[in-house]
Order: structure tokens, then sequence, then C-alpha cells
């Protein structure tokens, strides 16, 4: 999957794409497939593409995500999709709910039924507590039961999990493994910032 790159600020902006002067066409993906890329991450902020009143994604956005995967896929390129600035705009587990436990599961078993390659969480936010980070723990065995349990090909999908904050050391300290059961097929990832101001501004 190396080298791989990341579609930014795009599918994932606030409150939808084209807000933040990103649109995703099909041409993208032949020319960083043409550049030697082999991977390309797909961020998606779903939070504002819920249909009012239940945790049902809006067919319209589903079905645009989708057609720019197909998009990354007709080039042959591996596809990562995850869940974006949910992790902070309603999924923060420093307070964990049963209502946002329903919405994340009733939100995975849609991505899962029809889209590839899943990373659980961006940067999953919250407090930097044990406490915190054992509710993410518990979120992403949730996560993994989805898709494993979804059909076709997922028993055999990587995932991609991240710690506390996408931070090493609390990871380090607080993430737990999923366990064996669940085989081989999974990943981990977390976010290294620092220097932050060198990082983050590169």
């Amino acid at each position: 999957m190396n080298p791989g790159w990341n579609l930014g600020n795009t599918l994932d902006a606030i409150p939808s794409e084209g807000d933040w002067g990103n649109t995703a066409s099909a041409d993208i993906f032949t020319k960083i497939r043409a550049m030697g890329f082999k991977s390309v991450r797909i961020p998606v902020t779903w939070t504002h593409h819920f249909l009012t009143g239940n945790n049902t994604v809006d067919p319209t956005w589903m079905n645009r995500v989708e057609a720019v995967i197909d998009s990354a896929l007709t080039e042959g390129l591996w596809v990562i999709v995850n869940v974006h600035h949910d992790s902070w705009e309603w999924f923060d587990m420093s307070n964990p709910t049963v209502e946002k436990e329903q919405k994340f599961e009733a939100l995975w078993a849609q991505i899962a039924a029809r889209l590839s390659l899943k990373a659980a969480l961006n940067e999953p936010a919250g407090g930097g507590t044990k406490a915190t980070a054992d509710a993410y723990n518990n979120a992403y065995l949730q996560f993994q039961n989805i898709v494993r349990n979804s059909g076709g090909y997922n028993k055999n999908r990587i995932t991609s999990l991240e710690p506390l904050n996408g931070n090493s050391d609390y990871g380090n300290s607080w993430f737990s493994k999923i366990p064996a059961a669940w085989g081989d097929k999974w990943s981990y990832q977390f976010h290294f910032y620092s220097p932050y101001d060198f990082l983050w501004n590169a």
C-alpha cells in the first residue's frame, strides 16, 4: 500500500464537500496513480449527513462517498475510508452515552455494508484519561464486531484503529489490543505532531 496519499479537506469538510474549497474528481486519482501512489485515504465526515430524527445516513451522501471510492478503485488504488471530524463533533467519549454508542454502531453498520478498507475513527477526542481511553477500546470492539459480521469480504477486511487523541503515549499506556479471536486483520496507527509548529504547518 505504500506510498499512500490523503484526500484531505474534501469529503471531510464541514458541513459538506466543497465547503472548504475542494471537491473530489476522478482525474485526481488518475494523476496520483501515475505518480506512483498505491493507496489513498479518504477521510469522511458524516455528522451533517444523517436523516433528521434517526441514525440513517442520507442515501445521496452515501452514494457520493461510494462514487469517489469507486473512482479510486478504478485506478487500482487501495482505499481507506474513515469517520473523521465526527470524533469531536458528536463522538467525544470523555462523556460516553448510550445514544452515542448506538449512533456509532448504526453508522458503521451502514459503512460496512457499502464501502471498503475501514479506519474506525480519526483522532478519538476527549480528555487524556484512562476512562476515556477505555470507552474507545469498547467502541473499537463494537466496530470490529460490526465489520466482521457484515458479510462478504468484510470478515477478512483490514481495519485500522487509533489511540485516544491519536496520541502514541496514550496508546502505549491504554490501548487494548483486539482479542485474538479477531485474527490479525487489523492495524494500529497514531498521529505524531512533535515538534507541533513544524509538523502542523508543514
